[in-house]
């Protein structure tokens, strides 16, 4: 159980105690911890039984913290990771609201958002997230921009100049 509320409930018996000091046939517990519950049941026979559960409360996982790398022109290429599920699961999505996988978000040249959580004991930690923020690349290489004009002038574009070949 990841801290969340259970009920229990007993049968068989026409009056019913409990260790919470509850009479009825079934209760609803939110414990913080794991926690044992008693339940004493007699029946019309005036026999009684006593029977005993324990619930285990898993604590929540950690919240991973995600690291983007965003790419560095000219490169388009950019990196997304997470730490901190410790001997959980990493989960992926790019909705806040699934689906998630295991697999890692692929980094685009898109701006988008990713969203991590760790998984453990089939609890569910808080969900992490981060936005993209890819650099556009502009190719800034003019060594190749000529208009030529005849055979002997020549514009550069990058430097704003005519140069005339000899």
């Amino acid at each position: 159980m990841c801290w969340a509320s259970a009920t229990l409930t007993a049968s068989g018996g026409t009056s019913y105690i409990w260790s919470t000091a509850a009479t009825t046939a079934g209760i609803s517990v939110t414990p913080t911890g794991t926690t044992t519950y008693t339940v004493t049941v007699t029946n019309t026979n005036g026999c009684t039984d006593t029977e005993v559960t324990t619930i285990t409360v898993n604590p929540l996982p950690a919240t991973p913290t995600i690291t983007i790398t965003n790419n560095v022109c000219p490169s388009t290429i950019g990196t997304i990771s997470a730490t901190g599920c410790g001997a959980g699961t990493l989960e992926w999505a790019t909705n806040a609201g699934g689906p998630w996988s295991t697999t890692v978000p692929t980094y685009t040249t898109s701006v988008f958002t990713v969203y991590a959580r760790c998984v453990e004991n089939g609890c569910i930690g808080a969900t992490a997230n981060a936005t993209t923020a890819p650099i556009m690349c502009v190719s800034n290489d003019c060594s190749k921009i000529f208009l030529y004009t005849g055979m002997k002038i020549l514009r550069d574009f990058c430097n704003n100049k005519a140069i005339e070949l000899g």
